[in-house]
């Protein structure tokens, strides 16, 4: 999720940097939620509507194909995982894990090391997912109400009030 402008003043302080070393520190080069390591090439497989996993559900190895099938809670699954079609994924891509930091609470200003966790892209974006629905929400309605006045007021040359009523009415 983009960092709002009202919040980058937050991720550039020395307290911050000290927090990232500490939770860099912790996660030890891999996604703390499912154990993805930083910087490397992986296959993902994603669970979908034709698959019994569920959309939400994800595995992953390393793009070499050697290796076990990891699932989104870092534990290795017992043989291949149940989001197969045939001889194929139901729905798979190959990406660069890259690692970034969340504040577990969606609170910047909060930057103990509790707080903050080193997570892949999708982790993360399953980690801020009801919050940018929420905002997306939020926009879609302040969007509808600026293009739609709830009251239309009509003035005459002097500014009196001539007709007050809903919009739509």
């Amino acid at each position: 999720m983009p960092i709002r402008p009202e919040n980058r003043h937050h991720y550039r302080t020395p307290s911050y940097r000290e927090v990232c070393a500490i939770v860099d520190k912790r996660a030890g080069g891999r996604c703390e939620r499912c154990g993805c390591p930083d910087r490397m090439l992986i296959m993902r497989v994603y669970g979908t509507h034709r698959c019994n996993i569920g959309p939400r559900r994800m595995y992953w190895r390393l793009a070499q194909f050697s290796g076990p099938w990891i699932d989104q809670q870092g534990r290795e699954s017992q043989g291949r995982p149940d989001v197969w079609e045939g001889d194929q994924p139901a729905a798979y891509h190959r990406m660069k894990v890259i690692l970034t930091h969340a504040h577990l609470n969606q609170d910047p200003a909060d930057n103990r090391p509790e707080n903050v966790a080193l997570l892949c892209q999708w982790c993360h974006n399953m980690h801020d997912a009801p919050v940018r629905a929420e905002h997306a929400r939020e926009t879609r309605c302040e969007k509808k109400d600026q293009a739609r006045p709830l009251i239309e007021v009509y003035r005459d040359n002097e500014g009196d009030v001539l007709i007050e009523r809903s919009a739509g009415a």
